[in-house]
């Protein structure tokens, strides 16, 4: 489905009983599940494979801020790698900080 992209176009999108995309351009689309949620999804094409980025949610995520990760997320992919990998080893180097910030306060609560 192919609507002119501006917040109160998507923000007035409707769910249908079945998830349906509205494009909004170079591979960024607005999903909209029968629940009401609407999630912003990147599709590329990476290794000669199609694949697909989760962005964030609307409206909390914003149009402007959705094609901003959209090209972030394009330049990516024309250095050569993966943006969903980045992601994965982004979020395993958090859960790693997590983990030793977890421990620094264990062992500083056993010094009391």
């Amino acid at each position: 489905m192919e609507v002119k992209a501006d917040s109160r176009s998507l923000l007035a999108l409707q769910p249908k009983p079945k998830p349906y995309k509205t494009a909004v351009g170079r591979g960024l689309y607005l999903l909209t599940m029968p629940s009401g949620s609407k999630l912003w999804r990147l599709k590329y094409y990476f290794d000669r494979r199609e694949r697909t980025l989760s962005i964030g949610a609307f409206p909390s995520m914003t149009l402007a801020q959705a094609i901003k990760a959209r090209d972030e997320a394009r330049a990516t992919i024309e250095a050569g790698t993966n943006p969903s990998a980045v992601r994965k080893a982004e979020k395993a180097e958090r859960a790693e900080q997590r983990a030793h910030a977890k421990a620094f306060r264990l062992v500083m609560t056993l010094d009391h």
